[in-house]
């Protein structure tokens, strides 16, 4: 009896998490169409939702036209009565956000700062700015969930290395945030909370498995197994910017050689750019990416190189998992229909010809900072796995 207890609680709140992710995929949702999805009868469906419109997590809206008989009322999650307070910590700058529970934008801000600061002086900045964010709402706040660069322990809540941004280690971000906000936390990598953003919030998405590629200063990824994202053991599944691709190369920050980081990422970018222009003066990427824009020819070959070795590290990652889609984000993608192009190229000549055909390969569509929104979703996902009480609870 115990044991059929525990199956039926997974099974329900298994159930709520599949009906809320529904309700941020499609857009015109019954309960009718809801059923269908899940393969529930409406009796069945009527008895999942009416607790959920109960608690103000969801609630029906106007009429559906369905062009014939009776119209159908549409569900939404609630927009006014639940918000959730995001953020990432990134090498050079911070953001804070506050969302409705749909995934709507309610106030966002940023702060950048330069190589010598220190973790303890921008994580207090990052405090202050999450404070300043929280005004913005009055509704019940879920919880915070942080986006924070790989490798990161998702089992321990540890930044591991931050490279080029060395003492995040000494930062217990989840510690202190709930110490001064009284909410709880949820941290995750950045490149899964891009993925998770995929996931749930892309509308009418399908795809089950997900490569999500970030590439700026640091290179990473997210993966996403039949419909979760996959930590592995200890929580550093994804951190192939530290796969090597030359044994004999370069010492990198993590202790490794050769590491793929120190190939294709953003900084990587500025110093063949350099190279290959012969300038003394460092060019930053927004001016290399204008200059790839208008076909200079030594912009494209220094980023036309950088992303061959992308290409190169995406290739085993995708040979080994093979997706339905692999999705890159963050400043990498700069060079706009050339990034695609070439990356497409180069993916072509290093994957299996069954595995290339039926890949589709994409550059995120979000507006904004996708993993921002991804991190919010991580609270409403953790919270619906293990905390569900405490989301109706008045």
């Amino acid at each position: 009896m115990k044991a059929r207890g525990i199956n039926r609680t997974f099974q329900k709140e298994n159930n709520i998490k599949q009906i809320i992710q529904l309700l941020y995929r499609f857009d015109n949702c019954s309960r009718v169409s809801l059923a269908k999805e899940m393969n529930l009868t409406q009796a069945a469906m009527t008895k999942r939702i009416n607790p959920l419109i109960e608690s103000g997590l969801i609630e029906e809206v106007s009429l559906i036209d369905t062009g014939s008989g009776r119209k159908p009322k549409q569900l939404k999650l609630a927009s006014n009565k639940f918000s959730i307070i995001a953020g990432r910590i990134n090498r050079d700058y911070v953001i804070a956000s506050a969302f409705t529970l749909r995934g709507e934008l309610i106030h966002e801000i940023s702060s950048t700062f330069d190589k010598d600061s220190q973790p303890e002086a921008v994580f207090e900045t990052f405090k202050d700015m999450v404070c300043e964010v929280m005004r913005y709402t009055s509704s019940k706040i879920l919880g915070i969930g942080v986006a924070v660069p790989g490798p990161f322990n998702v089992f321990t809540n540890t930044v591991t290395l931050i490279s080029g941004f060395a003492g995040w280690n000494r930062v217990d971000i989840k510690a202190e945030l709930e110490s001064r906000f009284g909410l709880p936390v949820f941290l995750e990598q950045d490149a899964n909370c891009g993925a998770l953003a995929e996931l749930w919030c892309r509308k009418d998405n399908r795809y089950n498995d997900i490569v999500y590629v970030t590439a700026d200063r640091g290179v990473g990824s997210g993966l996403v197994v039949d419909g979760r994202v996959y930590h592995g053991h200890v929580g550093y599944a994804g951190e192939f910017g530290h796969m090597s691709i030359n044994y004999d190369g370069p010492l990198c920050e993590c202790g490794n050689h050769g590491c793929l980081e120190l190939y294709c990422s953003t900084n990587a970018l500025e110093k063949r750019y350099k190279e290959l222009s012969g300038s003394d003066a460092i060019v930053k990427v927004p001016e290399i990416f204008r200059l790839v824009k208008e076909g200079d020819r030594i912009a494209r070959d220094a980023y036309d190189e950088i992303l061959k070795y992308l290409a190169f590290g995406c290739a085993s990652i995708v040979n080994v998992m093979n997706p339905d889609v692999i999705i890159f984000a963050d400043k990498i993608t700069g060079g706009g229909e050339f990034f695609l192009s070439t990356m497409r190229r180069y993916l072509k000549q290093f994957l299996m010809s069954e595995i290339y055909t039926d890949l589709v390969i994409e550059v995120s569509r979000f507006a904004g900072d996708p993993t921002v929104l991804g991190a919010s979703v991580n609270v409403l996902e953790r919270m619906l796995e293990t905390k569900f009480s405490d989301i109706i609870a008045d």
